[in-house]
């Protein structure tokens, strides 16, 4: 879209906390009849890419204005890489350090933490091959063992992922050799973290107070698909708990702002 075009868009919605896309949809049509409604995706999309809004929710946009998107630090470690790539039949593999949310915590001690999720069935393979060249890895459940004698040492800790996650995902070809492609390694997205840091026993356990601050800041400065976390919150069983921890930040989930 032309720049003018872009800014005229943004000034008209800029009071509007939430956006339909009907609507979106409607006022592009009507102020722009140059304008094909069949080429409507694309022009939403120019507008992602230029950072005037995101998806909030099903059918909803909010404006970013300051918000910005959340990524996690990439693997760098190519002999980590390569031990991962190499496990057959290929598996998927989520890295994510916890290091990424230590500038929303109070106690900055959790910088050495780093997470390989894969499915269960692949979880004691990682943690072989990561051994192997020497690396200090533990399941998620031996973790509180591990760290009681080995405090501040770099740990991977080794966690469970299922088909439901939200990731972001690279694309594929459809008749994919499972038996003969590399394993691929992708990063979370933010609104799996931000539920699993909610649900899971072992978030509680080793975040405790922070987990409040960290979900506040998230919310505050980042762009957070709602539809996302509600459906990923859902297929954990656990959508009325993660709503009521939102709320309890005076968080309006309807209107995506704190009241």
């Amino acid at each position: 879209m032309k720049f003018v075009e872009i800014k005229e868009i943004e000034e008209h919605f800029s009071k509007t906390n939430i956006i339909a896309e009907s609507e979106l949809k409607e006022y592009i049509i009507e102020k722009y009849p140059e304008k094909s409604e069949k080429l409507y995706r694309y022009y939403l999309s120019d507008l992602y890419k230029r950072k005037i809004f995101y998806r909030y929710d099903v059918g909803k946009l909010k404006q970013c204005k300051d918000k910005v998107r959340f990524t996690f630090s990439c693997l760098n470690d190519n002999d980590i890489k390569k031990v991962l790539e190499d496990i057959k039949p290929s598996v998927l593999i989520s890295y994510w350090q916890l290091n990424d949310l230590n500038k929303f915590m109070s106690l900055q001690s959790f910088s050495n933490i780093k997470f390989i999720e894969t499915y269960s069935y692949a979880t004691e393979i990682v943690v072989d091959n990561l051994l192997s060249i020497n690396k200090n890895v533990v399941l998620e459940k031996d973790y509180n063992t591990f760290i009681k004698y080995n405090y501040n040492k770099e740990i991977f800790v080794v966690r469970v992922i299922n088909d439901e996650s939200p990731i972001i995902r690279q694309k594929y070809s459809r008749a994919r050799d499972i038996y003969n492609e590399a394993s691929y390694i992708v990063q979370p997205k933010i609104e799996k973290v931000f539920v699993d840091i909610i649900v899971d026993e072992f978030f509680k356990t080793i975040l405790s107070d922070e987990i409040s601050n960290i979900l506040f800041e998230l919310l505050k400065k980042y762009q957070i698909n709602m539809s996302t976390i509600k459906r990923y919150a859902t297929k954990r069983h656990n959508w009325k708990l993660v709503k009521d921890v939102i709320e309890s930040l005076s968080f309006n989930i309807e209107e995506g702002e704190f009241q």
